[in-house]
């Protein structure tokens, strides 16, 4: 059977309507039942943009007419159109939160790294290793390249502060500090990092 464009709408619906059980198929108010058509196509269009794909608005959207379908009476409702699409939008929501359920429950188990909460022994080792060769590395800078790189790096001082604490220009600041970095990355590339 052909069915003329301007009736798709209505023909989808009136699918539904005959899945509804009869009890309810009574109830139903012709004013609910014919704005539920006028919007049916901006409503796919919402239900589309919340979900993003095109057969779940579908779906969505005939749950929508059933749960209008089931309503005792639309009197209480002021806004008729709102109340369709705020039905439409807690149904969206549902299956997005039904869906991030899902995904996270047959995602897979968590990495062991995402649910160790302190590091793992190998790392905690390489780290102390790190940090001995820094130390050591510090230790062998001149005096006033360790003091402003130490500045900078642990107080957390600026360039300029550090000149006017060491009482030198700040351009030499800038090459103590270059100089302390460049001799730690070398020290850390020989011991094999």
């Amino acid at each position: 059977m052909i069915v003329p464009p301007d009736r798709t709408a209505s023909a989808t619906i009136g699918a539904t309507r005959d899945r509804v059980p009869s009890t309810t198929h009574t109830i139903m108010h012709s004013e609910l039942f014919h704005l539920f058509q006028s919007c049916v196509l901006d409503l796919r269009r919402f239900l589309f943009k919340r979900v993003q794909c095109e057969d779940t608005a579908a779906d969505l959207c005939q749950d929508t007419y059933l749960r209008l379908a089931r309503l005792k009476s639309s009197a209480h409702v002021h806004n008729l159109r709102g109340f369709i699409f705020q039905i439409a939008d807690n149904l969206a929501i549902d299956h997005l939160r039904s869906r991030t359920r899902f995904q996270q429950q047959y995602g897979g188990p968590p990495s062991d790294e995402l649910a160790a909460s302190a590091p793992l022994p190998d790392r905690e080792f390489a780290a102390k290793q790190e940090l001995a060769i820094l130390e050591t590395a510090i230790a062998e800078l001149p005096p006033k390249c360790r003091r402003a790189f130490l500045l900078h790096r642990v107080r957390q001082l600026s360039y300029e502060e550090i000149a006017i604490q060491l009482d030198i220009a700040q351009s030499t600041v800038e090459k103590h500090i270059s100089k302390a970095l460049a001799h730690c990355r070398h020290r850390l590339n020989q011991r094999g990092r």
